[in-house]
C-alpha cells in the first residue's frame, strides 16, 4: 500500500498537511456558511472553541466575564462559539429550559467533561433523560427520606458527638457535613456506609475525589475523546495528571463493590434498590449504569447538599437573634432525651423555612446549562434559531 511505502517523516507531514486543511476548511465554514453566522458577536468565538478554550482552560474559567463583555458591546445575543449561542434575557428563559411537550436536548459539551457518561446527568436524549429521572426520583420522595430517618438520626448523633469532641479547636464545617451527607447519602443508595464521620478531621479519599474531577471540569470537556477514558489510564499516568487523581478510581471500585454485593444479595434485599426493580429495562440495569448514576448522587450529596448546611448554619451562627428564635421553635416541640423530631414534625414549624433560605443563597456547579431545541425553531427578536442549534443562557 502507498501508506506503507512512505518514510515516517513524510506520514508525519501529510497527516498534519491533511489536519491543517481540515482546520481551515473548518474556520471557513464557521465563518461564512455556519446557519449562526449573521448572529452577532467576534468573529473569533465563533471560530470553533478557541476563545472559549483560552478563557476556561489558559484564563481559569474566566469566559463568563468575556461573554458579559460581548453583551455590554453586541446586545442581549451574542455568539459564544461555533455551535453556542449566550442569550441575556430573564425573560426567555422558560423558552429555553422547556417543559411540557416540546423536546430540549442537552448538548454534548455541556457533559462530554463528566466522567460518568451513563448517568441520568450526562444523559443527552430528552426522552431517555426523562425515563431516567423517572428511575431515580423516588429515591428523593418524601416517603423515601421518611424510611430512612432513622439512618440519618443515627448518622446525626454520631456528627454530634464528633464536634462534641473537637471542642476547644477549630472544624472544617464544610468537611464535617460533607462527611455526614457522604454517609447518609451511600446508605440511601447502597444499603450501607464508610464511616466518613469518623475519619480524621472529616476528611476522606471520596471528597477528595470530587474535587479532582471539579477542578479538571473545564479541561476535560475540551479534550477531543471521552473524559471518562481518563478512568482506564494506568494509575501512575492518572497521578502525573494530578496526584489525587487516582482516588477517582480508587472511589469507583469501592462503589463498584457495593454495587456488585446489592446484585448477588437476596431478592427481598434487592427491592430496597429501586434501580434493581423489575419493571426497570435490563439496559439501564448494567454495571456502568449503575456505577455512573450512583457516583452522580453521591458526589451531588458530598458536595451540593453538604455545601447548603454549611451556609445556613453559617448564616445561624452569625446572626444570633435568628438562631434564638430558631432554637425556641424547636424547644416548643422538644421531646423526651433520645427520640427525634420527624420530617414531618420539623416541616410544620414556621421558623424552619430558614432551610428554604439556606438553599437560595447556596451555588451548584458554576458551569453554563446549554439547551437544543430538537425539533423546532426558536425565535429571538429578528434571530430565528434553527432546530438543532444550542441556544445557552444565563441570569446574571
Amino acid at each position: 500500500m502507498l501508506v506503507q511505502q512512505l518514510s515516517v517523516p513524510v506520514t508525519i507531514g501529510a497527516a498534519f498537511g491533511v489536519f491543517a486543511v481540515y482546520v481551515v476548511a473548518r474556520c471557513i465554514y464557521d465563518l461564512f456558511f455556519h446557519p449562526l453566522r449573521n448572529i452577532p458577536g467576534p468573529k473569533k468565538a465563533a471560530i470553533w472553541s478557541f476563545y472559549e478554550f483560552y478563557y476556561d482552560v489558559i484564563k481559569d474559567g474566566t469566559y463568563i466575564w468575556e461573554i458579559e463583555k460581548m453583551h455590554q458591546k453586541y446586545g442581549p445575543i451574542v455568539h459564544i462559539n461555533s455551535r453556542s449561542l449566550h442569550i441575556h434575557d430573564p425573560e426567555y428563559f422558560n423558552t429555553i429550559y422547556a417543559g411540557g411537550g416540546r423536546k430540549v436536548n442537552k448538548e454534548l459539551s455541556a457533559v462530554s467533561g463528566y466522567t460518568f457518561p451513563h448517568s441520568t446527568i450526562s444523559t443527552l436524549d430528552h426522552d431517555l433523560h426523562r425515563k431516567r429521572r423517572a428511575i431515580v426520583n423516588p429515591y428523593f420522595s418524601k416517603k423515601a427520606i421518611a424510611d430512612i430517618e432513622p439512618a440519618i438520626d443515627e448518622r446525626i448523633d454520631v456528627l454530634i458527638s464528633r464536634l462534641a469532641e473537637a471542642k476547644g479547636s477549630t472544624v472544617d464545617l464544610a468537611c464535617a457535613f460533607s462527611a455526614f451527607t457522604a454517609d447518609v447519602v451511600t446508605y440511601h443508595f447502597y444499603g450501607s456506609h464508610a464511616n466518613y464521620i469518623g475519619s480524621e478531621d472529616f476528611k476522606y479519599g471520596l471528597k477528595d475525589a470530587l474535587t479532582v474531577l471539579l477542578n479538571l471540569y473545564n479541561l476535560t470537556r475540551f479534550l477531543p475523546f471521552p473524559a471518562n477514558t481518563l478512568k482506564n489510564l494506568p494509575l501512575p499516568i492518572l497521578g502525573l495528571i494530578n496526584p489525587n487523581f487516582p482516588l477517582v478510581v480508587s472511589a469507583r471500585e469501592d462503589n463498584k463493590k457495593m454495587v456488585l454485593n446489592y446484585i448477588n444479595s437476596s431478592d427481598e434485599e434487592k427491592s430496597a434498590m429501586r434501580a434493581l426493580d423489575p419493571s426497570v429495562p435490563a439496559q439501564e440495569k448494567t454495571l456502568d449504569r449503575l456505577l455512573d448514576e450512583g457516583e452522580t448522587i453521591i458526589f451531588a450529596g458530598i458536595d451540593t447538599t453538604a455545601r447548603t448546611i454549611a451556609i445556613g448554619v453559617f448564616h445561624l451562627l452569625n446572626n444570633k437573634e435568628v438562631l434564638m428564635k430558631l432554637r425556641k421553635e424547636l424547644e416548643a416541640i422538644a421531646k423526651p432525651d433520645g427520640q427525634q423530631w420527624t420530617t414531618t414534625e420539623l416541616e410544620a414549624m414556621p421558623y424552619i423555612g430558614v432551610v428554604q433560605e439556606a438553599i437560595r443563597l447556596t451555588y451548584g456547579l458554576v458551569v453554563r446549562i446549554p439547551r437544543i431545541s430538537a425539533q423546532e425553531a426558536l425565535q429571538y427578536n429578528s434571530f430565528v434559531i434553527p432546530p438543532g442549534i444550542v441556544d445557552p443562557a444565563q441570569l446574571e
